[in-house]
């Protein structure tokens, strides 16, 4: 008998990620994720019940764009591409 080959699965990554998620995306803590969200210097979340969100894209675009240095965060109002209106 011969055992069925298993192929690893490609690893999806999600449309939305929690705070912690974006704060080790950009090497800071929690601390300074909230404190920059607060400055208006991180991309607008996403809120789903209780809980925040950001967009995968909108952070992955921001690491693509200055790195990681949290002083260089850009304000989400530059981002006219990527953020969309909901009804």
């Amino acid at each position: 008998m011969s055992r069925r080959e298993t192929r690893p699965r490609p690893r999806v990554e999600p449309l939305l990620v929690n705070a912690s998620e974006v704060a080790s995306m950009l090497s800071i803590s929690k601390t300074t994720l909230w404190r920059l969200r607060a400055s208006g210097r991180l991309p607008k979340p996403v809120r789903i019940g209780g809980s925040i969100r950001w967009r995968t894209t909108e952070i992955r675009f921001r690491i693509g764009e200055g790195g990681s240095n949290p002083g260089g965060i850009i304000r989400h109002s530059s981002w006219p591409n990527l953020e969309t209106t909901t009804s």
